[in-house]
């Protein structure tokens, strides 16, 4: 078993969803973000790639093809844009 089904395997057995940890640690996939922020779906990510500086230090991670940001770093972003 590697580290993904172990913890697949651990939520499953605890009641808990993939979605659950995302709720919990506060994030939300840049999309979703970029939409709440009046933007294409791509903006984030796009300008994460061009100008990483932008973003507050550890809000934003790609995981697989999905980038997520943190609840904070969209209020960070809307207050420097």
């Amino acid at each position: 078993m590697n580290k993904y089904e172990d913890i697949e395997q651990f939520l499953k057995q605890n009641g808990y969803t993939f979605q659950d940890v995302v709720d919990a640690l506060g994030v939300v996939p840049a999309t979703e973000a970029s939409e709440a922020l009046g933007k294409h779906s791509g903006y984030i990510r796009q300008m994460y790639v061009k100008s990483p500086e932008i973003f507050k230090t550890g809000s934003i991670v790609k995981l697989s093809k999905t980038y997520l940001i943190t609840k904070d770093g969209i209020d960070y972003l809307k207050k420097n844009s």
